[in-house]
């Protein structure tokens, strides 16, 4: 990507201010303690909202109907890629490829941990964006840091967007992109027993749909879904509580589906809405990462019942103080990255065989996970 001053001048400056004292720096901002029942907002990541509405900048939403979408795309590019940066001892290797998509080759980009030389484990990553926004460099250095944490390959497609790619356009991508990947596993490095997929939000929903559909030699081991967007239909009291302040407001999440599926009859489908997928029960084993002040927060524990009555094992690791999307907040946040490693320890057991096996990741007694949210 091309240099961008404007957006490493404010990097520079978030980052100074977050790691100011926290006191002082709370002070300066005019941040109040943010508590909704019971729970309070991480520190972090008030300062940082707060940091976001003194510096005027407007929500997705709101700057795609005023510049373009192409600005609300810039912005959240420019934003993931600085909030999830940290300097990696031992950079990934990166290479870019293309895949198989639903009407045509897609861009992708696949990372390997510095030095690997053997087939090993492999997760197929889908961005989040609302199916909107989103690309490969937006994720670029969250998946550099994935890949180098959890000592996996990690491959990102850059499915279709919307709305000039209106549903089931990503869906259509998702699903053959990740048949194309596991079918030649090993052209790219990787063991086909050891394939995960993973996504963020609209990412997480997409992941969910390329599992469900993967033929059976071609199912993957593990699911790792960060804040997935499974419901485009009911309407959760987390939209109420925490849609508006926590970075993603319900408007933006309207919009997004708007853009996506524009007309309401069709967001029932299970690929617009995977929490309605007909057969969960082909679904692996299921991590999936929430933080609770998030309008998709409810949604989580609507798919984490869905998924238990299927028989998959799954555990949600709720993050009581975080907010949507937190691991592309890693490098802001300490908690984030905190619960970020925490992911990512997850997949390297899992997909490496450890605690058990395939069908125990080893995390049966963490106490942070949770079916149930307040």
């Amino acid at each position: 990507m091309a240099f961008n001053l404007k957006a490493y001048v404010e990097d520079a400056v978030t980052r100074r201010l977050l790691r100011m004292g926290p006191a002082l720096r709370d002070r300066l901002l005019g941040v109040a303690p943010v508590e909704v029942k019971g729970l309070r907002l991480d520190r972090d990541v008030a300062a940082l909202a707060r940091l976001m509405e003194r510096s005027g900048k407007k929500p997705l939403d709101e700057v795609a109907r005023d510049q373009g979408i192409e600005a609300a795309r810039a912005q959240l590019r420019e934003g993931f890629r600085a909030a999830a940066r940290l300097k990696l001892r031992n950079p990934p290797d990166v290479r870019e490829l293309r895949v198989r998509g639903g009407a045509g080759m897609l861009p992708a980009r696949l990372y390997k941990p510095k030095g690997l030389t053997t087939a090993g484990p492999m997760m197929v990553y889908f961005h989040g964006g609302g199916y909107v926004l989103g690309d490969l460099d937006s994720h670029d250095t969250l998946l550099r840091y994935v890949c180098a944490r959890a000592n996996i390959r990690v491959l990102a497609v850059d499915y279709r967007l919307a709305p000039e790619n209106p549903y089931p356009a990503a869906a259509e991508d998702a699903v053959a992109a990740y048949q194309d990947i596991a079918a030649r596993a090993p052209s790219l490095g990787a063991d086909p027993g050891r394939i995960a997929i993973g996504g963020d939000s609209a990412g997480g929903g997409l992941a969910m749909i390329a599992a469900h559909e993967a033929p059976e030699e071609l199912r993957p081991k593990v699911l790792w879904l960060v804040n997935p967007a499974v419901d485009m239909v009911n309407h959760y009291p987390s939209y109420d509580l925490y849609g508006e302040g926590f970075l993603l407001s319900s408007r933006t999440v309207a919009w997004f589906r708007d853009s996506y599926v524009a007309d309401p009859a069709r967001r029932a489908e299970p690929f617009a809405s995977p929490i309605n997928l007909p057969h969960l029960s082909r679904l692996p084993v299921t991590w999936i990462s929430a933080g609770r002040f998030d309008p998709l927060s409810d949604q989580v524990f609507a798919l984490a019942d869905r998924l238990r009555a299927a028989g998959v094992e799954s555990k949600v690791m709720l993050e009581p103080t975080l907010v949507h999307n937190y691991p592309n907040l890693l490098g802001y946040v300490p908690a984030a990255k905190a619960a970020t490693d925490m992911a990512c320890g997850f997949l390297s057991s899992a997909l490496m065989g450890r605690a058990g096996g395939p069908r125990d990741p080893g995390l049966r007694k963490e106490p942070r996970l949770q079916v149930k949210g307040p």
